[in-house]
């Protein structure tokens, strides 16, 4: 009985592979999980969710949740917070999709935060994306986003000559260091969100007196919602009083 049920599987694992390489030869094979084109996808929905990405605590690799990572949809458009290891394949299983990012915030610059922005700018470089990225954080969020085009270099310079490139990855992406203390400042606005930042209590204060580095507490508010991220942080009294803003018209 179970040799008669593993020649059927392997006969239907057959099938389908002999399909698809039948397919292929047709030119007919377009990917089952591709997105309809444009004009076919319906409207994205209005209003404001929270997708999180990953919510691996601290820095390791694990089978079951990829690290930091969250975005604010607001009316179709994702904003980024954070970037750990799995966030690009996190947003292509929720159906976002690394090319619809064009604006990101780190909250601090530890690995399990940032480990796959070299990764997700390089693959948005070679996608053809043709609108800037931006990235926005504390103090070395520039030098970061910096060094991720160093670690892509090669690749630009073969693809420049092998494919007749012509866009500098300078051109499209951007690193912004965020001057923040321990009242809330506005980072970033536009017509669909307003971003207010401030420190927290993730490093301690004997770390904080050697170094110019920083981890943030982000607030977003829409039209619909408004959305506190923490950080990495023990008690924060600064994360209460970003909680409790109420930021001017």
């Amino acid at each position: 009985m179970l040799k008669v049920l593993r020649d059927r599987l392997m006969l239907t694992r057959r099938t389908v592979f002999e399909g698809a390489a039948s397919l292929a030869t047709l030119g007919l094979a377009a990917p089952l999980l591709a997105q309809p084109p444009a004009a076919n996808r319906p409207e994205p929905p209005r209003g404001t969710r929270l997708v999180m990405l990953g919510t691996r605590g601290g820095p390791g690799v694990s089978l079951d949740r990829s690290e930091t990572a969250s975005a604010v949809v607001v009316d179709g458009v994702p904003y980024l917070v954070d970037c750990g290891y799995g966030t690009m394949r996190a947003l292509v299983a929720a159906g976002i999709g690394y090319q619809a990012v064009s604006t990101m915030f780190f909250s601090h610059l530890h690995d399990d935060h940032t480990a796959d922005l070299a990764a997700m700018l390089s693959h948005q470089w070679t996608g053809n994306k043709t609108t800037p990225t931006h990235v926005y954080g504390p103090y070395a969020t520039a030098s970061t986003v910096q060094g991720a085009l160093a670690f892509f270099r090669a690749n630009v310079e073969i693809r420049m000559i092998d494919e007749g490139r012509t866009v500098a990855p300078e051109e499209r992406f951007f690193g912004h260091d965020i001057e923040v203390g321990n009242d809330p400042v506005r980072a970033f606005a536009d017509e669909r969100v307003v971003v207010t930042a401030v420190t927290n209590t993730h490093y301690p204060e004997r770390a904080v007196a050697l170094m110019r580095h920083r981890s943030l507490g982000y607030r977003f508010e829409t039209s619909t919602r408004s959305i506190v991220f923490s950080g990495d942080t023990a008690y924060s009294a600064n994360i209460v009083k970003l909680a409790r803003v109420i930021l001017a018209s």
